[in-house]
């Protein structure tokens, strides 16, 4: 690894201690602390850490093992962990039930995202290859442009019954998150929403207040004059009707 080596730690304190004289930080105390002892009492004992002072941070050699290969390490970690073999297998196979995607309905990358959800690969096969011939008849037909996922998760609803794991498949791809953002913006509306002056709010005004709140910018564009009207004929109010 590139930046576990030496020339690379060098190179970045060097970095460090330059950008920390432009602007004016002291980087060095000016005086050292004097060097801590173990303790009389745990001669001939074998110490492998201690709870008195720390050597401070201010050398190179501390830096790199502290500081430096702890956020390496961590980073590392990391990257393993979001981007495992199973991770990357689910990807891929949802990449390739996009229509845009250069491997559109590929078999090996599909399959494979099919065994990670216990899907029958040998009627996975025959359906993939019967996806792919029906929309190359109909890839001239306006009616049948897919640009999404979502697209060809509704072209596919129509004939769930002949393509039924790929139609599940399909369906799984549509919900995967992308991040969590999404939840952390329910989070917050909800928050926002259900304040000390709406304690008494039930479960369900509250959950329909928050995708109204969440999808604010759909909702935005719905025909407030329809929705009076369909309320108007299913209560039959004469107060309504006035208005």
């Amino acid at each position: 690894m590139v930046y576990r080596t030496d020339t690379y730690c060098d190179q970045l304190w060097r970095d460090i201690m330059e950008t920390a004289k432009q602007c004016n930080l002291a980087v060095d105390d000016g005086e050292r602390k004097r060097s801590q002892k173990i303790n009389s009492r745990l001669g001939g004992s074998f110490v492998t850490c201690t709870l008195g002072l720390r050597e401070g941070n201010d050398d190179k050699e501390t830096f790199r093992q502290r500081l430096l290969y702890p956020i390496l390490d961590r980073i590392m970690c990391e990257m393993d962990r979001r981007f495992s073999k199973n991770s990357c297998t689910i990807m891929k196979g949802a990449h390739a039930l996009h229509p845009k995607c250069s491997q559109f309905l590929q078999d090996n990358l599909v399959l494979d995202l099919g065994k990670m959800y216990g899907c029958d690969c040998e009627d996975l096969s025959h359906e993939l290859h019967q996806a792919r011939n029906i929309l190359k008849r109909k890839s001239h037909s306006k009616d049948t442009q897919l640009s999404s996922i979502v697209d060809l998760t509704l072209f596919l609803e129509q004939h769930q019954e002949v393509f039924h794991e790929l139609f599940r498949l399909c369906k799984i791809a549509v919900a995967l998150p992308v991040s969590s953002a999404a939840c952390e913006r329910s989070f917050s509306t909800l928050k926002l929403i259900k304040n000390h002056l709406r304690t008494t709010m039930g479960d369900s005004r509250l959950s329909h207040l928050g995708v109204l709140s969440i999808e604010s910018r759909r909702a935005k564009t719905l025909d407030l004059d329809e929705f009076i009207k369909v309320f108007a004929r299913q209560h039959k109010n004469r107060w309504i009707n006035l208005l």
